[in-house]
């Protein structure tokens, strides 16, 4: 392994672990879909009649034909048709109309078309849409949130046609619903008070996906259980109600009009009938994120390949500029005097290229950029490096404190271009001789060859590190970045840094490691810098001395 994928290795790891799937399965997640609904479509409108996720839910008034159709394509009715529609297939090469979909994604599978009575219908993993089989273009289409499946349909009566639909209850609802701290790491948000849980029910029935009703009525359940707690009973009789107007089909422009709605105080607000004023606003701006950057920022991550601040990538907001203007000034009223704990999604959403961005002056971007609060300083580092002013960013960044150019530099990191730009080369120098670890680590997850002009602060910290260690301990965040200085520095392949790295085969830092064979469990002590120094020496051909202790057994480990 070579030293950036070594590199690489904690993040990916974290990667990994930050996909791993909660029950139920969200929209988004890798395991096999639980979570398909079906929809009853108009033929000749594409407008959406209702929503079932059950059996049960399919509307008394459905004819015979429309509640058998609908039944075959729900996964838990007991009847489910394997495979696709059983209309017959078109060829997909033969329709040839514009935007099928604005992209596709490696893991997808590829899309086919099938025939119905006066329709054809393109079957994408995202969406279905709907063609006139004679000019081939484009009557209209149904998003369907299912990321990995295609999805079956199935014509009924005359102009009925069923499809399935994958959940999309967004991960800020899911998680409150759920009482699931870990899968939104979001400071201030409480998941586990009714408060809070009323609120994300209010949001889920203004939005009015139905995949999670069963889960509602559980809370409901556990809330009426609580004695403890004086606002349980009040909130799960809430819920009750809610529970019994659904809206027979969902509504992403309800949810986003709604959340900025809690927030401004504009008509349209779900919580005016509700008590508990206030408990609901970190939950409309978490969605109102997650609406415009595709998921909640935590704000508070470490620098890293999974920095909390990458929100690059935005999603169309539909909203009017009246609305837009008036958010804006919301935020910034957030942003300065407000709660500390709404001012990262404030500063989020004003920074936003779909919604403040363009209103903001460079007086007002320079203030946000220099503001002493943590999260708007780096959302506004975020917009000037997302909207080319990466020139702009190092300026304003020489009026910062110092501590802070590391994360800028993990900014600039950020669609870099292929050769150093000069400026942008003084600035890490600069910055690598106060924080040579932290920039070694960074420049670990650059492509391409490192500039030579980093050696001199990498090679003075490795140099004081070794006089007097401070990394004593292995798997820590200084851990990696010694090894990572040592890495950069080895690929300099420069001789007179030889003796620099065989003292470092003496350098203290390690790691406790537990070997498990049958029933023998024992521990070893890891000395993690002098691997790292051996294997650079023996890349440039120099013998390793014999005797360098790499590991220590601690002898057996008792259950």
């Amino acid at each position: 392994m070579d030293a950036r994928s070594r590199a690489r290795l904690p993040a990916v790891v974290a990667a990994s672990l930050a996909v791993l799937p909660a029950a139920p399965a969200r929209g988004d997640s890798w395991i096999p879909r639980t979570d398909i609904g079906v929809a009853a479509v108009d033929t000749r409108t594409g407008r959406v009649l209702w929503e079932a996720w059950r059996p049960d839910e399919i509307p008394p008034g459905a004819s015979g034909e429309v509640k058998a159709a609908a039944e075959a394509l729900l996964p838990d009715a007991g009847k489910r048709r394997l495979g696709a529609t059983e209309l017959p297939e078109v060829p997909v090469k033969d329709l040839g109309f514009e935007n099928p979909w604005p992209d596709r994604r490696v893991y997808e599978p590829l899309p086919v078309a099938n025939r119905g009575k006066s329709l054809i219908y393109y079957r994408h993993p995202r969406a279905v849409i709907a063609l006139d089989p004679k000019t081939k273009t484009e009557a209209w289409r149904l998003p369907t949130e299912s990321y990995r499946e295609k999805s079956d349909v199935a014509e009924a009566g005359d102009n009925t046609v069923l499809i399935q639909i994958g959940s999309a209850v967004p991960a800020t609802l899911q998680t409150v619903l759920l009482a699931d701290p870990k899968q939104l790491r979001m400071r201030g948000l409480e998941p586990h008070t009714a408060r809070q849980r009323l609120a994300a029910a209010v949001f889920l029935h203004h939005y009015g996906d139905g995949y999670l009703r069963p889960e509602l009525k559980k809370v409901a359940g556990k809330l009426r259980a609580d004695k403890d707690d004086p606002d349980a009973g009040p909130a799960a009789k809430s819920i009750d109600k809610l529970l019994a107007t659904w809206p027979p089909k969902r509504d992403h422009r309800r949810l986003l009009d709604g959340s900025v709605a809690t927030l401004t105080g504009a008509d349209g607000d779900p919580f005016r009938e509700f008590a508990w004023p206030g408990a609901q606003r970190l939950l409309a701006w978490s969605l109102l994120q997650e609406q415009i950057y595709g998921g909640s920022r935590d704000a508070y991550s470490r620098q890293g390949d999974n920095y909390a601040y990458d929100g690059w990538d935005e999603k169309p907001v539909p909203l009017d500029d009246a609305t837009k203007a008036k958010l804006v000034e919301h935020c910034k009223r957030i942003v300065a005097p407000g709660p500390d704990g709404e001012k990262p999604f404030a500063a989020s959403v004003l920074v936003s290229t779909a919604v403040g961005w363009g209103r903001l002056t460079d007086a007002e971007r320079k203030d946000l950029f220099l503001s002493a609060q943590p999260s708007a300083w780096r959302w506004a580092a975020v917009g000037l490096v997302k909207n080319g002013r990466r020139e702009q960013l190092m300026e304003w960044a020489r009026e910062r404190p110092a501590g802070d150019h590391l994360d800028v530099c993990w900014l600039l990191k950020r669609d870099k271009p292929k050769g150093w730009v000069e400026k942008e080369l003084a600035f890490w120098v600069a910055t690598a001789r106060h924080d040579a670890a932290g920039v070694a680590t960074a420049l670990g997850r650059t492509d391409g060859p490192i500039p030579v002009a980093f050696r001199e602060p990498i090679r003075a910290y490795l140099q004081k590190e070794i006089a007097k260690p401070t990394v004593m301990e292995g798997g820590t965040l200084a851990a990696y970045s010694l090894h990572d200085a040592l890495s950069v520095l080895g690929g300099f392949k420069n001789p007179d840094d030889t003796p620099l790295l065989l003292e470092y085969l003496k350098h203290p830092m390690s790691g406790t490691l537990l070997h498990v064979s049958g029933e023998r469990r024992w521990q070893t002590r890891e000395y993690r810098a002098r691997g790292t120094a051996a294997g650079l020496l023996t890349e440039r051909g120099v013998a390793v001395p014999p005797g360098v202790v790499y590991s220590e057994d601690l002898g057996p480990v008792k259950e």
